[in-house]
C-alpha cells in the first residue's frame, strides 16, 4: 500500500502534515516547524506493518514515491526536491 502524505503551510515555519490511505488519515495529523520534520516524523508515525510506500507532496508537488524507512532518513532530500518544484512553478508564472 502506498500512503500519501500531504503537507500544508498553515503559517511561516509551520506546516500541518497528514499521511493518508486513498484520503483517510492513517495517524493524527501533527504540525511540524519543517516539511523535512512533517516527512521525518509522519512516516515514523505510520503502525507497523501497515504500508511499506509514501508519496510526500507540497504544494501540489509529489517528491515521488519511497519506501518509509527511506523517507525517514531522506527527509531533508525530499523536503528540498519539493521546495526545488513549488519555486520552479513559482518562477515559471
Amino acid at each position: 500500500m502506498i500512503l500519501t502524505l500531504e503537507i500544508d503551510k498553515v503559517a511561516p515555519a509551520t506546516y500541518r502534515a497528514a499521511a493518508l490511505n486513498q484520503g483517510q488519515a492513517v495517524c493524527e495529523a501533527g504540525t511540524y516547524a519543517s516539511i523535512a520534520e512533517a516527512i521525518r516524523a509522519e512516516a515514523a508515525a505510520v503502525p507497523d506493518g501497515f504500508a511499506y510506500f509514501i508519496e510526500p507532496r507540497y504544494q501540489g508537488f509529489s517528491a515521488g514515491t519511497v519506501t518509509l524507512q527511506k523517507a525517514q532518513t531522506d527527509a531533508s532530500e525530499l523536503a528540498d526536491h519539493l521546495m526545488q518544484l513549488g519555486a520552479l512553478a513559482h518562477d515559471w508564472h
